[in-house]
């Protein structure tokens, strides 16, 4: 079997694999800090894995993560970079590019075989471009829903926190609704605009496909999106030890 980790700035996720079927995830919350996320592994079940793939955006933990999984499952991890993520790479700039990206687009691409965007949802939300040769060209990078909630109620006293929810009213009667509705369909504007920009630049018709872990909440609002695709990551870091 095989161990799939995605680390993220919100999230740590694990995926199991048996053969090439993905069989069971789970994720934590990510602390920055190192004592946590050892103690996170160490509560992990044991599992008789064969091997460990990690993609992680958060490097200060890095060096104890590898440390703590190999306790764990007795194999050394393997960490994806740009030069192991199976994907060509027409980038100037390769070692900047997150290895979550990566491996988003490694797996889009074995997947679906041409062209496309890629917009993953998480803690900073990414629209990555696929070329029709397979080529990772590159893509913007957003502010996540959450931050930009965080950052809306902490600048702003009298404003309470809210649930990130589908909202279809466009003249909302209460804070609570006014706050979601920007928030939610503002979001999906930005979204819109960016991929549409995006596929007029690249040209052609590139398949558009959403990720991460609010990907199915923002599909509710809007016809943007020909694949929801929630598992891409982890399907990319079994394809990168794959290649």
């Amino acid at each position: 079997m095989l161990l799939a980790v995605d680390v993220g700035n919100t999230n740590i996720t694990f995926g199991v694999f048996k053969g090439r079927r993905l069989v069971k995830t789970w994720r934590y919350v990510t602390h920055k800090v190192v004592k946590s996320v050892v103690d996170q592994v160490a509560k992990l079940k044991p599992l008789i894995v064969d091997h460990v793939v990690v993609s992680s955006v958060v490097p200060e933990i890095d060096r104890a993560l590898k440390k703590a999984l190999k306790k764990k499952f007795g194999v050394a991890p393997l960490f994806v970079t740009y030069k192991n993520a199976g994907i060509k790479i027409g980038y100037p700039k390769p070692k900047e590019i997150g290895a979550d990206r990566l491996v988003d687009a490694a797996a889009a691409w074995k997947k679906y075989g041409r062209a496309c965007i890629i917009v993953d949802f998480g803690t900073a939300t990414t629209l990555d471009y696929i070329d029709a040769n397979g080529f990772y060209r590159g893509g913007a990078i957003a502010p996540g829903i959450h931050l930009s909630k965080k950052a809306l109620y902490e600048a702003a006293s009298k404003l309470p926190k809210i649930k990130i929810e589908p909202a279809v009213k466009m003249i909302p009667t209460t804070t609570k609704m006014a706050m979601q509705t920007g928030l939610y369909q503002g979001y999906i504007g930005m979204v819109e605009h960016l991929v549409r920009r995006t596929v007029k630049e690249a040209g052609g018709k590139p398949l558009i496909i959403a990720t991460g872990g609010l990907a199915s909440l923002f599909a509710k609002g809007t016809k943007l999106f020909d694949r929801i695709d929630p598992c891409l990551t982890l399907e990319g870091l079994f394809l990168s030890h794959a290649s």
